[in-house]
């Protein structure tokens, strides 16, 4: 019977975890800090904007090119932690797969 993952799969899957672990850690980091950097953002543009409501402040700063293209930087960061999470989510589905192939194996299920 052709195993649909191997343990080389299962070895490559470890190995990918292990090897991109700082990566996925720093890619994580990088999210986070800009989602808490969004408040720091938008309070520096609020005060600059221009005299008047709060919610005439809350729209400029909203609407301010800098917070726009800071929400564009936000995107990307959280798309390449998405990445990362669904990357070690099937690495980690492999392992699993192979682990339950290996236990029907010994069990004779196979």
């Amino acid at each position: 019977m052709t195993e649909l993952v191997t343990m080389e799969d299962a070895i490559r899957a470890a190995d990918f975890l292990r090897d991109q672990a700082s990566k996925i850690g720093e890619v994580e980091a990088h999210r986070y800090h800009l989602e808490d950097f969004r408040k720091v953002q938008f309070s520096v543009l609020w005060e600059k904007a221009p005299e008047g409501s709060i919610a005439s402040k809350d729209a400029w700063a909203y609407a301010h090119p800098e917070y726009v293209q800071f929400l564009d930087g936000l995107k990307v960061a959280r798309a390449a932690h998405r990445k990362y999470t669904h990357l070690v989510e099937a690495a980690k589905l492999r392992i699993e797969v192979w682990r339950t192939i290996q236990a029907n194996e010994r069990a004779g299920s196979v």
